[in-house]
């Protein structure tokens, strides 16, 4: 596919400016290796890059990053690009592309302990971040782990649901 593809299938309504902007931002994502071409990214006029599926889906997830007020160069910082192309080869990947069941990928952060990113279909992993642990169904401070200030989670099998196919 080529990037014309991308934002159509992302912005239904066909708004010229939506799809205007987004165009520019898969332009931008792929000047960060955030999304990954089948060949050269500079391709010079009238040459269309060419992006195979998996990183339609990762856009996807930028998209939502961005919407949430994630700033791309936080993303870079924390090489956000390479762990996607990363995760994309494990199963967490497949298992949310099919929909098979939640799939959460979580960014959490601590001043001291910097970044995390994550991809989890345990939501009580997700928890345990933040200093909890789940004990006979009932959710306990446990002040004996890696404690992370902020989190962001997203459903992500919610979000390749929203796709069309």
């Amino acid at each position: 596919m080529s990037v014309k593809h991308f934002p159509v299938i992302l912005v239904p309504d066909g708004d010229d400016a939506a799809l205007s902007k987004m165009i520019r931002q898969f332009h931008h994502w792929t000047a960060l290796d955030f999304l990954r071409t089948d060949g050269p990214k500079a391709t010079g006029t009238g040459v269309s890059r060419v992006y195979d599926e998996d990183e339609f889906y990762k856009a996807v997830i930028l998209e939502e990053l961005v919407r949430l007020g994630v700033p791309a160069v936080f993303l870079e910082d924390i090489g956000f690009g390479d762990w996607l192309e990363t995760n994309k080869d494990l199963e967490h990947w497949q298992i949310v592309k099919e929909g098979a069941r939640d799939v959460y990928l979580n960014v959490a952060s601590n001043a001291d302990e910097g970044t995390i990113l994550n991809m989890s279909d345990d939501p009580r992993r997700l928890l345990s971040l933040l200093g909890f642990v789940d004990t006979n169904e009932e959710v306990k401070s446990n002040p004996h782990s890696e404690r992370y200030s902020s989190m962001i989670v997203v459903n992500v099998t919610t979000l390749f649901d929203r796709v069309p196919e």
